[in-house]
């Protein structure tokens, strides 16, 4: 008898361990796939009807007949990103697949964009995706009619998605969009960034990844395969050109110094747009914008992203998110009539919960500076210094009050205006500086290029996402949680990282509430 329940419990052992591997593998889940684009152009009654408005108002305005004004977004991703397939999750609030046909679909049917490019983040790029993206990019351009005189031109391109933890070695994001589509005309593979807050991260545990399938069902069990694809892809070998690379690997870089130089060994056509400089969610506090002035190359970099659907990176306020000592040492700042520094908020929260814990007030406020400091060692992670504190706690710290939609947690000194003042005199015959032309976009990622044309319908046409069942498991699996605790605490806790996704570090249930539908771009042809 002993034998017989010895050999069953074996038996369920073996079947767990089965079960367990194969749902966190997501070797029950399917593959991603590109979709099929809808094959038929914009109706031609459409287009005369665009064209005789246009005429009109060029006539009205004393316009010469030879140009015109196109819209477009240079600034979309579609369920291939690795955020935007978790954003749209069940337990997120999402509706599931958002594949590149979407994207297509919906630039041609639904916002009528004359141009679109897709820019999907390259660190999750399996040369798979990679392959089904650029198929799906000439299968929108062959449905647009006349190549002379298209309904939608589609553009392909890629998201190099830099995140620093420190100011130091923080670059930020910037869009690769390329002209052409034919071979010749491509990378093999797109360029992926390579940072310090991203190299060492290896994934969801095989408990997040059960938590996963339970939560979401197929969709879980689909997001589990593609981490595992994506894992699965090796690093290319450094200092190799990038046409003797093997296909199949990742392709990544340090610094926008070394993406520019990877461009001139590929010598497409292409440009490279910066975005999301000032938002201060995945950018560190007392970030600078002076260190890429260096290395930057106008021949790639000509255009900078001053507004999308996460908010407006123009103004250059008179206040400072921190205070940069001579030696790069950071402390907090007091806030001002029309700014409340997040770290000085922490030093407030913790001030109120030590008092009502029975602490003593002398005791509360050296608290309250340690508070404070913790917050500003933390840069982007600032937030978990204080567990059991929720969303709300903060008001609005962190936020510009005096501007048009502006970007979550500012950083003044990665604005654009910040960035057209600066100066590089090293040379002091050829003083560099950045001269950029503006563009707005979505920066969605539910595959809908050129929300911006109308703000409505919040919840599909921008990254905000409310409450769902699962939600509180939901901020403890992927996403940042403001109540990981219980109770509030009475001492700050000093960060220390874990190697855990960047993702765990964001502050995005605040940042939720500051997502808007975005801008488009418009252009002379």
């Amino acid at each position: 008898m002993a034998k017989t329940i010895a050999i069953v419990f074996v038996i369920i052992l073996l079947l767990g361990t089965v079960f367990v591997q194969v749902t966190s593998r997501g070797w029950l889940g399917s593959q991603e796939e590109a979709g099929s684009v809808t094959e038929i152009a914009r109706p031609e009654a459409v287009v005369a009807e665009i064209e005789a408005d246009q005429a009109a108002l060029r006539e009205l305005v004393g316009a010469s007949e030879a140009k015109q004004v196109l819209f477009g977004d240079f600034h979309v991703h579609t369920t291939f990103s690795f955020d935007a397939f978790m954003m749209n999750l069940p337990m997120a609030g999402g509706a599931g697949a958002y594949p590149p046909s979407d994207a297509c679909d919906f630039a041609r049917y639904c916002s009528a964009l004359d141009f679109w490019s897709i820019n999907d983040h390259a660190e999750g790029l399996t040369p798979e995706l990679w392959e089904e993206t650029v198929e799906s990019v000439r299968q929108c351009n062959a449905v647009a009619g006349d190549p002379s005189n298209p309904d939608l031109v589609t553009y392909l391109g890629w998201e190099w998605s830099h995140i620093g933890n420190t100011p130091r070695n923080h670059y930020g994001h910037k869009n690769v969009v390329l002209l052409g589509t034919d071979d010749d005309e491509i990378p093999a593979r797109p360029i992926a960034s390579r940072s310090t807050a991203t190299r060492d991260v290896i994934g969801p545990s095989t408990l997040q990844r059960l938590g996963l399938a339970t939560l979401n069902g197929q969709r879980g069990l689909d997001f589990n395969r593609m981490i595992s694809e994506m894992l699965s892809v090796p690093t290319c070998p450094d200092n190799i050109p990038v046409r003797d690379l093997p296909t199949d690997c990742r392709e990544s870089v340090e610094t926008p110094e070394t993406l520019f130089a990877k461009l001139d060994e590929w010598n497409v056509p292409a440009m490279v747009i910066p975005h999301g400089t000032a938002w201060g969610m995945y950018t560190p506090a007392g970030s600078d914008w002076r260190k890429q002035l260096a290395g930057h190359n106008p021949k790639w970099q000509s255009l900078v992203e001053i507004y999308s659907g996460h908010g407006n990176s123009e103004q250059l306020p008179d206040w400072r998110e921190v205070i940069v000592g001579r030696k790069g040492a950071l402390s907090c700042p007091e806030p001002t009539d029309d700014y409340l520094p997040s770290c000085w908020r922490a030093g407030q929260l913790l001030n109120e919960s030590c008092l009502d814990a029975g602490v003593d007030e002398d005791e509360c406020g050296r608290r309250a500076v340690d508070a404070r400091q913790n917050y500003v060692n933390a840069y982007q992670a600032g937030w978990k210094t204080l567990p059991g504190f929720v969303a709300t706690d903060w008001l609005d710290a962190g936020q510009m009050r005096d501007a048009f939609q502006p970007a979550f947690n500012f950083r003044p000194r990665s604005s654009v205006q910040y960035m057209l003042a600066i100066r590089d005199f090293s040379d002091a015959l050829n003083p560099k500086r950045f001269k950029f032309g503006f563009l707005g976009s979505s920066d969605i990622h539910s595959a809908r290029p050129g929300t911006g044309y109308k703000e409505v319908a919040r919840g599909e046409m921008t990254d905000g996402r409310g409450a769902s069942e699962g939600a509180e498991l939901r901020g403890n699996f992927m996403f940042g949680s403001s109540d990981d605790e219980d109770e509030r605490v009475s001492e700050s806790v000093p960060f220390v990282s874990s190697g855990q996704s960047p993702l765990q570090l964001f502050e995005i249930e605040r940042a939720s509430a500051y997502f808007v539908t975005g801008g488009l771009v418009a252009v002379h042809s």
